[in-house]
């Protein structure tokens, strides 16, 4: 590197660098050089050392960020590598586990073959290779069959997902251009071939202001005389803005293109697993069984011979038993049959053969639909599928059952088995397995029927609406445009606007309607609760104002009663305001230790549960002796979440920020305790989401609402107390806000792409 000091032509100080000169020598000006040169090609020395600082820290800054990027890539590179080496080893280990069981079954076979070949028996040759062909083609079947298995196998080591998931974390980690890099595309990247039509001038800045036509976009030095707009950029910078859109959209393109691969087959490998683990099950089920009645049957057939014996062939002991067993003529047992005791033993050996398969046909459906209910976008059909796979192993279950029960000598005893298996203290989910027919019987509960909720209607709404609430009979609807309020009448799925209230003073973030009386609530940006009611001319008032909170409040809640008001604020705290003779803060709730986003309260009424950017859940329960509310658990979550929701007071419902898994909190029966249960496969499509859309239950349709970046996740509770996610609304947007109508008609939502308020209406399939 060249530092120069004195001017090489007059040797004096340098003060000035001449920008236009390519020598390095001739490049350091003093005050005399200065003088002659032309302002313009010149650069002040501590301009040019300014540079030099500025680009420095902007060197080390891009680096040091750099190396961040590039470190967590290539750790995540790392654990997929860590992921296929496992894979790998598995799956090449069930490979060659079935190669060894391969070799076996042809030793055997071939052993087996030629047994029958030296045991035959026939003098009629033709009909001799009639059944060596024969042999041979059950060889073959056999043998087709076990190439397919483990051609299925080796098929299943061409894994995309984790190579692609390596691939890309190792493009992901680059080296950062060089400063020189830089200026060197940005000079590129300006040449244009454009000239402006009115003074064929070159082109220097493009105007993006949205009210401008679309000649007047490109503009020429001259031009600027004419037009005048605060939006001019330079071509530099728009070309740079298009080329990291344009980067941004093909590689999202790309992720698009990856994940409908990937979902594809993951879902078809799923099917494979499922179609040949049921065949499994079936088929060892079927064996074992056989293999149960053989058992019997030999046993039977000795004892059917030794009582068909003639006196002749009996023995001197034989007859002295009959003698014994005759002797007891007067004996009620004397008829019993002498194999009851086998026959119990195989009966009850049948019946765990029926419970163990009908146990692993579960385990196996559940396993693979969890996989498919993640991956794939018609959940409604996997779900209908599930239904009917789960009907049709009752019925398999049901007819193994009937045959038993047809070769029962003795139903008492059949019956007097299965009460002394339901004695042991099996849980209820393997009873209902183990007496298959019970499943069958009046008292199945009936399926809630699918459903989705389509689009009805549309209203353009350009203002952003944070937030919107709809009263209990549908009549009503409010909706938050920045700090305006908009009164809807909403009639026949028409909205007709009747109200602009402007009370607030900043966005305002949260709407409640109330039940019991005609009156709700807003929460806003301007720290302040309004409650607002009708004055006698059906106009909606600020009925009172409640100031406590020190930020935002980002949710409310009302009890059943409607005297108390819970609200959730960027001040970390909780109030409680109660109703006396008027609304005053009776409580603060202060264990939090960042800003609270969701807010539930249980149907007793006595618990209330929140969430925020802390990673922390509370469990807040009133006190039945003062009615406080006390912390009573504090559950540290992975990743901090902004929905939560009681479903019924022992469980709870909580979504991690954009992750794929709702998490199930259940009630511990021994120390009152919520416990983290299972995760429900959910959808997200993005690594981002905003603030408001608080979850909901809507019991009418057992139906949990929950909004997870760019989705709106539909999960409907069961009547065997599972969830499982029936639809999936994607807005292509994480900027969404709404609320479902009490009784989940309707669904009303608004967001930032189409910038519409969108109404669906629940419908049956």
């Amino acid at each position: 590197m060249i530092y120069l000091e004195k001017c090489s032509e007059h040797s004096e100080d340098i003060v000035a660098i001449d920008i236009k000169e390519q020598s390095a020598q001739k490049r350091g000006l003093c005050t005399k050089c200065w003088a002659v040169k032309d302002k313009k090609e010149v650069m002040h020395i501590q301009d040019s050392i300014n540079q030099i600082n500025q680009a420095k820290q902007l060197l080390k800054e891009d680096r040091t960020h750099q190396l961040q990027i590039n470190l967590e890539n290539i750790y995540k590179l790392s654990e997929s590598l860590d992921q296929l080496k496992i894979f790998y080893i598995q799956q090449i280990e069930q490979i060659s586990t079935s190669i060894k069981k391969w070799t076996q079954s042809i030793q055997k076979i071939e052993e087996d073959f030629m047994n029958k070949v030296q045991s035959q028996k026939s003098n009629d040759y033709q009909i001799f290779l009639r059944f060596i062909k024969e042999e041979e083609n059950n060889f073959k079947l056999n043998q087709t069959a076990f190439l397919k298995d483990i051609d299925q196998l080796i098929q299943t080591l061409d894994q995309p997902e984790l190579l692609s998931k390596c691939i890309l974390n190792l493009k992901k980690t680059f080296v950062i251009e060089t400063i020189i890099e830089k200026e060197h595309h940005d000079e590129e990247i300006q040449n244009l071939n454009l000239l402006c039509e009115d003074h064929q001038e070159k082109i220097i800045l493009f105007d993006l202001s949205q009210e401008r036509t679309s000649s007047k976009r490109i503009v020429c030095q001259y031009c600027l005389d004419s037009y005048s707009s605060l939006n001019y950029k330079s071509v530099k910078f728009v070309q740079n803005q298009w080329r990291e859109i344009s980067q941004n959209r093909l590689e999202n393109m790309q992720n698009h293109s990856n994940q409908l691969k990937n979902k594809i087959k993951s879902i078809s490998e799923s099917f494979g697993i499922l179609k040949k683990d049921l065949i499994k099950s079936l088929d060892n089920a079927n064996k074992n069984l056989q293999d149960h009645y053989d058992e019997y049957s030999i046993k039977l057939d000795s004892t059917r011979l030794q009582m068909n014996k003639s006196w002749e062939e009996m023995s001197k002991e034989e007859i002295i038993k009959i003698l014994l067993e005759l002797s007891n003529l007067n004996n009620q047992s004397i008829s019993v049959d002498p194999l009851l005791n086998e026959y119990n033993y195989q009966d009850n050996q049948i019946n765990e053969v029926i419970k163990d398969t009908v146990l692993c046909l579960q385990e196996c459906q559940e396993s693979q639909y969890n996989k498919i209910n993640g991956l794939t976008n018609n959940i409604l059909i996997v779900n209908d599928m599930k239904s009917k796979v789960k009907e049709s192993n009752k019925e398999v279950g049901c007819q193994i059952m009937i045959e038993t029960m047809d070769q029962s000598l003795n139903k008492s005893i059949f019956l007097e088995l299965k009460q002394k298996e339901l004695d042991l203290s099996i849980n209820l989910k393997q009873t209902q397995h183990l007496i298959i027919h019970s499943q069958i019987s009046s008292q199945q509960q009936q399926q809630l029927k699918p459903f989705t909720y389509n689009q009805t209607k549309v209203i353009k709404q350009k203002e952003w609406c944070r937030a919107i609430a709809i009263n209990k009979d549908n009549s009503i609807l409010v909706v938050a445009c920045v700090k305006q309020i908009k009164v809807f009448d909403f009639k026949e799925e028409q909205l007709k606007q009747t109200q602009l209230l402007n009370e607030h003073s900043d966005d305002v973030r949260t709407l409640n309607f109330m039940k019991k009386s005609n009156q709700f609530i807003s929460g806003s940006d301007d720290k302040s609760i309004i409650i607002w009611c009708m004055n006698e001319n059906n106009q909606w008032i600020c009925k009172l104002k409640l100031n406590g909170h020190t930020h935002y409040v980002y949710c409310l809640i009302l009890n059943n009663n409607e005297d108390i008001i819970i609200s959730g604020s960027g001040d970390q705290t909780i109030k409680f305001w109660i109703k006396q003779n008027e609304w005053v803060c009776s409580q603060t709730i202060t264990d939090h230790t960042n800003d609270i986003y969701g807010l539930s309260i249980n149907d007793q009424q006595n618990k209330v549960i929140s969430c925020g950017c802390d990673n922390l859940i509370l469990v807040i329960e009133q006190s039945s002796h003062n009615q406080k509310w006390n912390v009573i658990q504090k559950i540290t979550v992975e990743q901090y979440g902004i929905r939560i929701c009681f479903i019924n007071d022992e469980v709870f419902t909580f979504q991690p920020k954009c992750k794929e898994q709702m998490q199930i909190y259940q009630m511990n029966s021994t120390n009152k305790q919520f416990l983290k249960t299972k995760d429900i496969m959910v959808k997200s499509e993005y690594s981002d989401d905003n603030y408001q859309f608080p979850s909901q239950y809507i019991k009418q349709k057992c139906l949990i609402i929950c909004k997870n970046g760019q989705n709106l996740n539909l999960i409907r509770k069961k009547q065997n107390g599972d969830l499982a996610l029936e639809q999936s609304i994607e807005f292509g947007t994480h900027i969404v806000y709404g609320q479902m109508s009490d009784d989940g008609e309707y669904l009303i939502t608004w967001n930032n792409k189409q910038k519409k308020i969108q109404i669906r209406k629940y419908e049956e399939n």
